[in-house]
């Protein structure tokens, strides 16, 4: 029985998934053998060869004659856009920048080791339902996509992705899919800054937040409604705005379950690891941090901006960052004095080297006279928020800024001075103005003019018997 090519191109995609990261390697040779969007013959055929493809005689001749109607060139790219479809360019940009977030020198290709070692794992659905481990969910997801590959291009990454998940009917289900991956969201909003504020607020303020979570679920299924993790937040006392509790529950969401309710087990997991790590009685050697490795704790954070806003932000901070030094370093101009006049006075906000966004703003603008753009005082602001709550670190900012910070000066001796073209005239021998009388001394400067040199006559001894006259 012959199928129609639809369901051959269904037979296809299941076999093409079934084989996981060897369809991908087969998929990345071929591209490598493509003249324009066609295969020859025998390369496709060896394709089909290594993705353990088996059609009968009868369906084989249906795909040649559909897209191999001359019997020279196979017509491989659109034989794939039939099974997997095409990208849309919302899940295509979402993938590019998931990408991007890996590839941070932007050679176009990572190593597997960048690939494990940026892979979420930890939000797994059966990792957070302690089915499996974390080691055994990155295996899974490696053997479904580049295990077989030495590094991963570009085109890699997505032939991967539009195989796998291409055909998702709801947006909502794939960016979920990219999210739990590798952090990524359409507005680029990096899920750790939420986080990291709340580990700050519990190690700050030795806040159990299980104890306010459990009570939402009686029968410990470990899932909550978005609504009842919302207000167990809100019992903890620690403030959180409408996106910052989106992108905590999109991290913690369990995308096989109909409700897409939030595993708070495992939120809780990650927040108690300030304190200490969990099931410490298997892995007694494991050494535990005295101090919870977050940005607002960390000993640079007077020193440098520790907050990472993603890769196109921070590069757009670095160029506003390398603006604002030159004219800085031209004017001469130190930016600290200006935000000490916020921080120590009346309105001061009481927190160690810092202000206020509006202070912030009004130190640079006002004070400085710097003129910076609101999206580029936006970005400032958003960088040097270290503790999420609303204020920036000036220290972190005027050390990275001003041109005499010990951390701008040029360490070890200073340069010489050029020499100058014309020849040097010789000095004129020195001429003692009193011979023979070495207690004449002549001041260092002169008078200018035709003055003398001043000179300073040595007190004449006193007679004997006449120490005690004036």
């Amino acid at each position: 029985m012959v199928l129609p090519i639809f369901f051959v191109y269904e037979c296809l995609l299941f076999q093409f998934r079934k084989m996981g990261a060897k369809c991908i390697k087969a998929l990345n040779t071929a591209r490598a053998k493509l003249k324009g969007r066609n295969l020859d013959i025998a390369d496709f055929k060896e394709f089909l060869s290594y993705t353990n493809t088996r059609l009968n005689p009868e369906e084989m001749t249906l795909l040649m004659k559909t897209h191999c109607p001359d019997d020279k060139c196979f017509s491989f790219m659109d034989m794939m856009e039939k099974i997997r479809g095409t990208w849309k360019k919302h899940r295509e940009r979402l993938v590019n920048f998931a990408f991007k977030k890996l590839d941070k020198e932007g050679s176009g290709k990572v190593s597997i080791d960048r690939v494990k070692e940026m892979y979420n794992a930890a939000v797994h659905p059966d990792v957070m339902c302690d089915r499996i481990t974390k080691e055994e969910a990155l295996q899974e997801y490696l053997d479904k996509s580049f295990a077989e590959l030495d590094s991963v291009s570009q085109a890699d990454f997505l032939e991967y992705y539009l195989l796998h998940y291409g055909d998702m009917v709801c947006e909502t289900a794939f960016e979920l899919r990219m999210m739990k991956d590798y952090k990524v969201q359409h507005d680029e909003y990096d899920v750790d800054n939420a986080i990291n504020k709340v580990k700050l607020i519990v190690y700050k303020g030795r806040i159990r937040s299980r104890e306010f979570i459990k009570q939402h679920d009686p029968l410990r299924h470990r899932l909550i409604s978005d609504t009842q993790f919302a207000r167990a937040i809100d019992l903890t006392k620690i403030v959180l705005d409408t996106r910052e509790v989106k992108a905590i529950c999109d991290n913690y969401r369990m995308p096989d379950e109909p409700l897409l309710r939030v595993c708070w087990t495992a939120f809780c997991d990650e927040i108690d690891t300030v304190f200490t790590y969990k099931e410490m009685e298997k892995t007694p050697l494991r050494n535990v941090p005295p101090i919870p490795p977050l940005p607002g704790l960390a000993p640079t954070r007077f020193m440098v901006g520790c907050k990472n806003l993603g890769l196109s932000k921070e590069q757009r901070v670095n160029f506003i960052l390398k603006d604002i030094k030159k004219i800085c370093y031209d004017r001469r101009l130190c930016t600290q004095p200006f935000f000490e006049d916020f921080a120590h006075g009346k309105m001061s906000c009481n927190v160690v080297g810092h202000v206020t966004y509006a202070q912030f703003g009004a130190a640079l603008n006002s004070e400085a006279g710097l003129r910076i753009l609101p999206a580029d005082l936006k970005l400032l602001q958003e960088k040097y928020d270290d503790l999420n709550n609303g204020m920036c670190n000036y220290f972190a900012f005027s050390n990275e800024i001003d041109p005499f910070a010990p951390a701008n000066q040029k360490k070890g001796p200073p340069p010489e001075p050029p020499r100058s073209p014309y020849p040097r005239m010789p000095e004129p021998p020195y001429h003692d103005p009193v011979p023979g009388n070495p207690d004449w001394k002549i001041e260092p400067h002169l008078l200018g003019g035709d003055k003398k040199p001043l000179m300073k006559r040595p007190k004449s001894p006193r007679p004997p018997g006449h120490e005690g006259w004036p």
